[in-house]
């Protein structure tokens, strides 16, 4: 369980106050109506024609690369799920336009539906909003990688870990029970959709991959003309006329190699010259 102290005051106002709101509420809804179908012994019906699998796509069912989303296994199944939408997307939904958010939601949802399918065509049928879940969770650690956060270690234990380290934990959880449990037959977990699911939360974030030391190329565009870049990099010959009384024009010479090479660049004569010009100007204003 996730949360953050200033949030926890008001996040409960007994109304639809933002669309995780609604989708929180609709889960809800899709489950109960389940759980009356199963009673009347319909709900494998409703696993036909909402459930993604292979034998859905063959029947023309496209719709099930998102319907499948609205189904859960049972309450614990579905009370994860809603407890990681409403800890996390919600924070998400806080800092992206609405817009944004529900392309996280479509792309999250159908690329873990795809992923899903690429290693499940025949077997088995895919439901669950764990995807959208498992999108925003990776969607939030990349924006926000070094803001702390707490969560309930077996809702008990509260545990303070930075976003980026957390997403690490789970992404190598998942890859670890995708190979060893779900190719190997041994779990119905659909870990295959959680990872696309990520995926999608992935390039979503994608400008925040330097937080995660991946190297950064950025390329600068100079607005100065051709003409003025190349008077920048010219090279400046610097010699400094002794016998004239007058500074300016040698104070001009020292100044512009100062603009171009910094004050470490002057030799001790040219300190000299710029500390006893300074000195004259001080005692001589125009």
């Amino acid at each position: 369980m996730l949360y953050d102290r200033p949030y926890m005051k008001n996040r409960l106002q007994g109304r639809v106050q933002s669309f995780t709101d609604l989708i929180i509420l609709t889960l809800i809804f899709c489950f109960v109506l389940q759980s009356i179908l199963k009673l009347l012994g319909g709900e494998s019906v409703l696993f036909n024609f909402v459930g993604l699998s292979g034998l859905n796509l063959t029947n023309g069912y496209v719709w099930t690369f998102f319907s499948y989303s609205l189904l859960h296994e049972g309450i614990i199944h579905l009370l994860w799920n809603l407890l990681l939408i409403h800890f996390v997307s919600r924070k998400v939904e806080q800092y992206t336009s609405k817009s944004e958010f529900i392309i996280l939601l479509a792309a999250s949802v159908t690329s873990g539906s795809m992923f899903w399918i690429l290693f499940n065509y025949n077997v088995g049928t895919l439901i669950g909003s764990s995807a959208f879940a498992m999108g925003s969770l990776t969607h939030f650690c990349l924006k926000r990688p070094n803001e702390p956060m707490t969560f309930l270690l077996f809702f008990i234990l509260p545990v303070t870990i930075k976003p980026k380290y957390l997403l690490l934990i789970f992404v190598s959880l998942e890859f670890y029970f995708f190979i060893f449990n779900e190719l190997a037959g041994n779990s119905q977990i659909a870990h295959s959709a959680h990872l696309g699911g990520a995926f999608a939360g992935l390039l979503l974030s994608s400008k925040n991959f330097a937080s995660f030391n991946i190297p950064k190329f950025s390329f600068k565009f100079s607005k100065t003309p051709k003409r003025a870049n190349k008077e920048k990099n010219a090279t400046y010959n610097y010699t400094l006329n002794k016998t004239s009384n007058n500074y300016e024009s040698e104070i001009d010479k020292i100044l512009d190699k100062i603009n171009e090479k910094g004050f470490g660049s002057l030799n001790q004569e040219e300190k000299e010259l710029l500390e006893k010009a300074k000195n004259l100007f001080k005692t001589n204003p125009k």
